[in-house]
């Protein structure tokens, strides 16, 4: 609520600030989401102009990864084609907001997130370490990604 009034006070122009962000910007390959997919970030415009195959989502609060965020980042209505979502963190409580058929929708639910880009930058992987202690094994690996 407290964000909700900080933003209706602001002059039109600053309410939304990632669709001029987003035209600027263009297509990208990955997208980290603005303000931890919280209810005030990554608007429709914003998603449609970056068109990004994946998405990185940092977690650490229970709030963050909105399902309206989430059903927009998935949305084929936004842009075509085959689209992932990664989560750094899930609680128990978001996952029990989300509901299973949501949280089956999400590639990833859990780990540090690598971008790994082969040579050349034609493609790339992404890859869940874990976070469980310090060892950073691999815990999965999606892609190839082929960059558009």
């Amino acid at each position: 609520k407290e964000v909700e009034n900080r933003i209706k006070n602001l002059p039109p122009e600053w309410r939304d600030i990632e669709t001029p962000v987003g035209k600027a910007v263009g297509p990208v390959e990955v997208c980290e989401v603005n303000h931890h997919a919280y209810v005030d970030a990554m608007n429709d415009s914003f998603i449609a102009s970056l068109r990004p195959q994946v998405f990185v989502v940092q977690v650490w609060n229970a709030r963050h990864l909105n399902l309206n965020v989430m059903q927009s980042m998935l949305s084929q209505g936004l842009y075509t084609g085959k689209r992932e979502i990664f989560l750094t963190h899930i609680h128990e409580i978001t996952r029990s907001y989300l509901g299973e058929a949501s949280i089956n929708r999400l590639t990833g639910t859990g780990g540090h997130v690598v971008i790994k880009v082969a040579a050349g930058g034609k493609q790339y992987k992404v890859i869940l370490l874990t976070t469980d202690d310090e060892s950073f094994r691999i815990k999965s690996v999606h892609g190839p990604y082929i960059c558009r």
